[in-house]
């Protein structure tokens, strides 16, 4: 059996598609998995220390409409068209000569092309959607895809169709429960002092990187000396950030980026990080009690998601804009003194958590390709 995944953009998208790949082949060890990805550094970092075959492929992101230089768009436009063309019929060559038995994508405008094509060659799809609202192309391709796999019940109000079924998101395989002491050890922190983790996704966030830093400075010195911090900033931020708290004084963990999920998550009395998909299906594994600062742009997913989290208790929001210092403070400082809060949160994101997600879709994708035979 082949099965052709499509998965690009961010981590939000390539870690879920990873996760099913491994829980694919361990389902049928003689699987023939094919990954179509594309040259951005964030995947290429992901993607080099998987055991599938993986073919990059040259798309680049749509132009932003916000330019103030109309020609400047327009020659912007043109080259990401001629590129698109170009990176569209090398997948489309590429599905045929590949030929797999199904195509599963995760979203974003590669997805898009590879779905498309595999639908227009005769060939069975699977298309899974991360956040609670759809992004363009899977809301696109929710019409024509064989079937629809959602991470969030609440997906359901944004779809027609009777093609559409929860899976949960994939979790990533290598995640798993450290004793909280345990992880803390291993990071080199005070084990009964507070830990706040920080993190942006997987490219990081220069927002959120310079928020917390001055959020955490005007704590009083009573809550600041009994925190700690584990800071993953991404690598563009992480000189800059790390020179930054020298003078806030307290013991703090900075790295760019921590392949190790698991021990920060564990370590952790709270979280503060954005609203993506995995992020989110993260925290409800390891029950975190979380302080979200959603992504306002890209269709407002995160807005949506956050809600969603907030609405269940499981979160506190923390917008994104000029009162964000101030009220990330004031959260912080609040959910510090109230640990009969925190434990709430953590009941409640416990109950969000979908551990079977990776095996539900490929459950899923067994049936399309059963069907088609």
């Amino acid at each position: 059996m082949k099965i052709l995944i499509n998965a690009a953009g961010s981590g939000g998208h390539i870690y879920p598609a990873i996760s099913f790949a491994v829980a694919l082949q361990k389902r049928i060890n003689t699987a023939e998995i094919i990954f179509i990805s594309t040259i951005k550094q964030i995947e290429e970092k992901i993607l080099k220390n998987v055991n599938f075959k993986v073919f990059a492929i040259d798309y680049i992101n749509q132009p932003s409409s916000t330019s103030k230089n109309g020609i400047i768009f327009l020659l912007q436009y043109l080259y990401f068209l001629i590129k698109f063309i170009k990176a569209s019929i090398k997948t489309f060559f590429l599905l045929i000569r590949i030929k797999p038995d199904i195509a599963v994508g995760f979203g974003g405008i590669s997805s898009l092309v590879a779905i498309l094509g595999a639908k227009s060659l005769g060939m069975p799809t699977l298309i899974h959607e991360q956040n609670v609202t759809p992004g363009l192309a899977n809301r696109f391709l929710a019409r024509s895809s064989t079937k629809v796999a959602i991470s969030f019940s609440q997906t359901r109000a944004y779809l027609k169709g009777n093609n559409i079924y929860y899976t949960g998101n994939p979790l990533r395989q290598d995640l798993r429960h450290v004793e909280k002491q345990t992880a803390r050890q291993l990071l080199d922190l005070d084990l009964d002092k507070f830990v706040i983790l920080v993190f942006g996704g997987s490219q990081g966030a220069s927002f959120i990187n310079n928020c917390i830093v001055q959020a955490i400075a005007r704590l009083g010195s009573n809550l600041r000396d009994k925190l700690q911090m584990i800071h993953l900033t991404g690598e563009k931020d992480f000189g800059k950030i790390n020179d930054k708290y020298k003078d806030v004084k307290i013991k703090v963990v900075v790295q760019p980026y921590l392949f190790d999920m698991s021990v920060a998550y564990s370590a952790a009395d709270l979280v503060i990080c954005r609203a993506g998909a995995t992020s989110l299906s993260e925290l409800s594994y390891f029950n975190c009690a979380s302080i979200l600062i959603p992504y306002p742009y890209a269709g407002a997913h995160q807005l949506i998601n956050a809600n969603v989290m907030q609405q269940q208790r499981a979160a506190r929001i923390v917008y994104e804009d000029e009162n964000s210092v101030t009220c990330l403070s004031q959260t912080i400082s609040e959910l510090m003194q109230q640990p009969e809060t925190l434990e709430s949160m953590r009941r409640a994101n416990a109950g969000l958590a979908n551990p079977k997600a990776a095996d539900n879709l490929v459950a899923l994708m067994m049936q399309i390709v059963k069907n088609k035979n």
